[in-house]
């Protein structure tokens, strides 16, 4: 199955269920030849709803299988189990799931004596030690006991399950960086491994604030646990609110004097130039009072335009919007964005690609069935990729040199998935972004920047941009989460950089990416959840005030950034060029209701929230 993606000629296997598919979505839709066997009596994720009302396909499996060839086998046989073993002695990597189909039958020893640079990725609930290790936990059960459960509904609703599938997207995206990772370290040394993804760690590795303030509450001053407490964020300064006629998620940051400055001209500010609310102790009284006149004033107010005279002002307010508001968005009209989708007899409109790559991209291809006799046949006459063997390496992404312009939270979790795994990052600060929840002395940025190196530039100065294109001329990934431009006005952006650095992989992760009616928009994790859906899913019926009780969004952006990096880096191995990627947390998370999307431009009917029930399907335990 050939393309020009990033991962064309990568060999993938892939034996997963709901806990790993969506990592194997993302290797196939970067240009992976990905395999996947099943029964001859069918997947039983074939049974997942949504369905097209044209045939009974699933629109589910549509999206979370795409790009896959597909392969029958008769595992009951020994003769099928044989098979199977073949399809994993040829592939570079093969992704498993805990008793998922052909698992328990392989010799995965076998295998990597036959072939030593392979990568096994084993997803499990809860990895392969631990008093935890044979439990079972579907989504809700892993939500619940990864704690974004409790971080999730209000105080007179039941804790909530996310929405969808987003636990198992959370593990499906750390499936795909470690097989990215652990496969850039065979490149390198020619050393295959297996690599351990148990769900419930990379659930708990994105509930930011249930960590820190356990950790580091006497330092913030809050008490150990927070209450759940609908879309409001964890600062207290982002809160999904009423309007007039529907649902805005509010908030004063990053620049409260603008706020401040709009409610003067709207004459409400009441007492907030009140000088008892300059003083630092006061800090948190001011946010609960400026918070408190923004709800009455919000009250007033038509959710549409305020929406976009928010924006006009650079304020990071989300409208809350159902997902069939998303059909005809401008946004991803001008971007091109979706995609088609050949499900059993239907083509249907889908979700596009959660990153663009400039020279290898990414390309939604149609899904096949392939004759096992057929597949072992053109993988034994297909040679093997290359391999170097340089010698060992402590870490998979040693020697990757990795310049972070990144600040908040997106952009700062990809650079750390690249740093703990042993990359070489250098982050960029600078006095003017160093404060509160950026400072060094915060316990925010020390979470999210571990393992990394760090320097303060002002770019102001000659002498700054002249050592800051240095840095750029002799890194492998440049990554940065500004204003789309600011690289480039630096005199450091990708077209001067890669003149002299042709190798050189940029990343420009900005809220709406490059291009389009919105580019502009100023956003942040609670901004998208909004604007995308997942904020009015993620709730009960009847009410628009809830949403997800953490930052998903810009973890999982941080999680994809890295996959995309990660796969241009592979790409890199290929043509020996780098290039640009443009990331658009937008189009991350509206990526996230992809079964949603299907089924809305297939029947045209549009999701609603469920609670904690599945949206389509009955399963225990669940409710």
């Amino acid at each position: 199955m050939g393309s020009g993606g990033p991962l064309a000629g990568v060999r993938i296997v892939d034996l997963t269920d709901e806990r790993g598919i969506y990592g194997a979505k993302l290797l196939a839709d970067l240009g992976a030849d990905v395999l996947r066997p099943e029964s001859p009596s069918g997947d039983p994720l074939r049974q997942r709803g949504p369905h097209a009302a044209s045939d009974g396909s699933s629109l589910w499996y549509g999206f979370f299988a795409s790009s896959r060839r597909f392969i029958s086998i008769d595992a009951t046989a020994k003769a099928g189990v044989a098979q199977l073993q073949q399809l994993i002695e040829h592939a570079d990597v093969v992704i498993t799931c805990q008793g998922a189909f052909g698992v328990d039958l392989l010799d995965f020893a076998a295998a990597r004596a036959a072939r030593p640079s392979q990568v096994v990725v084993a997803v499990s609930s809860f990895g392969d030690s631990g008093p935890w290790r044979d439990l079972l936990a579907p989504d809700l059960v892993a939500g619940a006991l990864g704690g974004i459960v409790a971080t999730t509904g209000t105080p007179d609703t039941t804790p909530l399950k996310t929405f969808g599938e987003l636990n198992f997207m959370t593990s499906g995206s750390y499936t795909a960086i470690a097989a990215l990772s652990a496969l850039r370290h065979a490149r390198q040394t020619g050393e295959g491994q297996r690599v351990g993804v148990p769900v419930h760690e990379c659930i708990a590795s994105c509930i930011e604030h249930v960590l820190m303030f356990a950790q580091y509450s006497e330092k913030l001053g809050r008490n150990r646990l927070l209450p759940r407490q609908g879309g409001t964020n964890w600062t207290l300064v982002y809160e999904v609110v009423p309007t007039r006629n529907g649902a805005m998620m509010v908030t004063p940051t990053p620049n409260y004097d603008n706020q401040l400055a709009w409610l003067i001209e709207e004459g409400v500010e009441e007492d907030l130039l009140d000088p008892k609310y300059q003083e630092p102790e006061n800090a948190a009284l001011y946010n609960a009072r400026i918070m408190d006149v923004l709800r009455r004033w919000v009250a007033n107010k038509d959710a549409e335009p305020l929406f976009f005279e928010a924006q006009a002002r650079h304020t990071p307010y989300g409208w809350v919007l159902p997902i069939e508001r998303l059909r005809d968005n401008p946004q991803l009209e001008a971007r091109n964005w979706w995609v088609p989708y050949r499900i059993g007899s239907t083509v249907v409109r889908g979700p596009g690609a959660p990153y663009l790559l400039s020279d290898t991209p990414w390309q939604h291809r149609d899904s096949t069935a392939e004759d096992v006799a057929t597949v072992l046949q053109e993988l034994q006459l297909t040679p093997t990729l290359e391999r170097a063997a340089h010698g060992a390496a402590k870490r998979p992404l040693e020697g990757l040199r990795v310049l972070d312009f990144t600040h908040v939270l997106a952009g700062p979790f990809c650079t750390r998935a690249l740093a703990d795994m042993g990359a070489d990052v250098v982050k960029v600060n600078s006095h003017v972004r160093a404060i509160a929840t950026n400072s060094p002395e915060h316990p925010y940025y020390v979470m999210w920047n571990r393992n990394k190196r760090a320097l303060a530039l002002d770019m102001t100065n000659a002498d700054a941009k002249a050592l800051c294109r240095k840095l750029c001329e002799r890194a492998d990934i440049v990554i940065d989460n500004f204003a789309v431009g600011v690289l480039n006005r630096w005199g450091v952006g990708y077209d001067d950089v890669s003149q002299v650095n042709p190798r050189v992989i940029y990343a420009q992760m900005s809220g709406m990416g490059e291009g389009g009616p919105w580019s502009g928009f100023v956003t942040f994790a609670p901004t998208i959840h909004a604007i995308s859906g997942l904020t009015r899913l993620t709730s009960v019926p009847g009410r628009e005030d809830i949403g997800i009780g953490v930052s998903y969004n810009d973890h999982q952006a941080g999680l994809h950034a890295a996959v995309a990096l990660l796969s241009a880096v592979e790409a890199r191995q290929r043509t020996g060029r780098g290039q640009r990627v443009d990331m658009s947390q937008f189009e991350v998370g509206v990526n996230f209701l992809g079964p949603q999307l299907l089924d809305l431009f297939a029947n045209n009917r549009a999701a609603e929230p469920t609670g904690n029930t599945l949206p389509y399907d009955a399963a225990a335990p669940h409710g």
